[in-house]
């Protein structure tokens, strides 16, 4: 696997345009950008792809992003979900209103990546904001607002999955549910709010390594 081909989204500009390159991002009048960018995208199924979420404005979805169009990810050509300011992993934070729906359900492939995103507007139908995540990385993300479960973990004997440096406010359901082993949850900071957590993180594997983590409960 080479480098991943990277593709940029601009939420702030309300208008049909540009063609998925850095200097000018993909653009829609109305709908979400990063799903017309799931639907637009040639998937690689060598390299994998990452749609780049510029920071500034929330993209915000009528319902849970879908890859029925772009096709299934792998661990071998995973799909990537990251902010950016005016490059790509810039360290801009891209924002996903979810408009009470899910963000993503993994499939059963796995290889789906998250970083530098805040989410929120999570309502309480979804299983969970990320659901079934399995040998995927989610890291520096903030989650708030969120009615249910933030990130459901596959029930696999090995899911390995990585959850790093994320914030997790304002949530009703529990933050991160191990269902499955060999995870790494590290780094985190939990924060009760409005709603608080039914659990901060919940599992019971012993092949988990849960550690370094801050509670304000």
């Amino acid at each position: 696997m080479a480098t991943p081909n990277n593709y940029f989204v601009d939420p702030s500009v309300a208008s049909d345009g540009g063609d998925g390159t850095v200097g000018n991002p993909w653009t829609r009048a109305s709908g979400s950008v990063v799903q017309y960018a799931l639907d637009t995208i040639t998937r690689d199924s060598t390299d994998g792809d990452i749609i780049n979420i510029k920071s500034g404005a929330d993209d915000v979805l009528s319902a849970e992003l879908s890859t029925t169009s772009y096709g299934t990810p792998a661990i071998t050509a995973p799909l990537a979900f990251r902010g950016y300011t005016s490059a790509a992993a810039d360290g801009g934070i891209g924002q996903i209103d979810c408009g009470t729906n899910a963000l993503f359900t993994v499939s059963t492939s796995g290889g789906v990546y998250f970083a530098d995103l805040k989410v929120h507007n999570v309502g309480s139908t979804p299983t969970a904001a990320i659901n079934d995540l399995y040998r995927g990385i989610v890291h520096n993300c903030e989650f708030t607002d969120i009615d249910t479960d933030v990130i459901v973990v596959r029930d696999t004997t090995l899911s390995q999955c990585i959850i790093t440096s994320c914030n997790f406010n304002d949530v009703s359901g529990i933050g991160v549910d191990l269902e499955g082993g060999g995870n790494l949850v590290q780094g985190n900071y939990f924060k009760n709010g409005t709603k608080d957590f039914s659990y901060c993180i919940y599992g019971d594997q012993t092949t988990d390594v849960v550690s370094h983590n801050i509670f304000s409960l």
